[in-house]
């Protein structure tokens, strides 16, 4: 695909046995030749001697340069301690970016697996609040784990004015999971107003458990 800018979800940083223990986020970056920000979610102990400590978050990777680079908190119910409570934690990645003179911010999340949207509802809350700090152009990129109508994302278009690119593309409802055989869409990149649509598209691949979601974009030169 020949991205300039990735958003990623679920990267293990010498996390354990299922990546080898392996910075994936730095390893990707070497091997694309771009810029990244690690998020991290979790930091736990090392589970080996003299190792780092393992890590688990999300990431962006640029090929232009990042000018900002944020690990924001937001809302989240752990999955590594029992009888977890919603709290503040980190793992909300926000990154400028200069692309060509336009600058642009960009987002990317992860938002909570569970049928009960409660968390996911004060997630996007919290989201919302530090999307709205700043002016100007927007992507937010993630799996959103919920369909597009779903009413915990509501507010995501309603107050922020973004929107899906698929959908701005003419390509609604494409669906992203599982990656086999797509059955719904909850995978995104989503854009404000001022950020123009060439093409969006899912790309067919297993590489993942989930699909990508492609999108081509112009940036307003004054952002």
């Amino acid at each position: 695909q020949r991205p300039d800018v990735i958003a990623l979800q679920e990267v293990d940083v010498h996390w354990g046995h299922r990546s080898d223990y392996v910075d994936e986020a730095s390893w990707l970056a070497r091997r694309l030749g771009m810029r990244v920000l690690f998020g991290p979610i979790y930091t736990l102990p090392p589970d080996r001697p003299d190792a780092p400590p393992r890590e688990f978050g999300l990431a962006v990777l640029s090929r232009h340069p990042i000018l900002i680079a944020k690990n924001h908190e937001i809302t989240r119910l752990s999955t590594q301690v029992p009888d977890p409570v919603p709290e503040l934690a980190s793992g909300f990645p926000e990154v400028v970016i200069n692309a060509r003179g336009a600058r642009v911010r960009i987002f990317t999340t992860h938002l909570d697996f569970r049928a009960d949207p409660s968390v996911r509802s004060a997630q996007i809350a919290d989201m919302i609040a530090i999307m709205k700090r700043e002016q100007g152009a927007k992507i937010l990129a993630g799996d959103f784990n919920a369909a597009p109508a779903a009413a915990e994302l509501a507010p995501l278009w309603t107050e922020l004015g973004l929107t899906d690119a698929l959908t701005r593309a003419g390509r609604p409802d494409v669906p992203t999971y599982p990656a086999d055989v797509p059955q719904q869409q909850i995978d995104y990149v989503t854009v404000s107003p001022d950020i123009g649509i060439r093409a969006a598209w899912v790309p067919n691949t297993v590489a993942s458990d989930h699909r990508p979601v492609v999108a081509d974009v112009t940036l307003p030169r004054r952002s």
